[in-house]
């Protein structure tokens, strides 16, 4: 099965090197489900742990958009 909606804002908050404290006050959710859904995460795309996960959704996302480099897009924004 894929990821659910909240899983893949959790994937994006983690790649964007948020804590998990900082990305349960983001989604009003609390730190334990957070890591709840982070274990549901790794089991689901076959990863231990959170470095696997930043490492997997670069390589993503590189695969999507080959020419820009992984970052959000506003800070994207930032460098023009």
């Amino acid at each position: 099965p894929g990821l659910t909606q909240r899983e893949a804002e959790i994937v994006y908050l983690t790649a964007k090197a948020q804590t998990n404290a900082q990305i349960a006050e983001s989604l009003f959710i609390a730190e334990k489900t957070v890591k709840n859904h982070l274990f549901s995460i790794y089991d689901k795309l076959g990863i231990h742990n959170r470095l696997s996960l930043i490492n997997y959704v670069s390589t993503i996302h590189q695969r999507v958009f080959p020419h820009e480099g992984f970052a959000p897009k506003e800070a994207q924004e930032d460098r023009s």
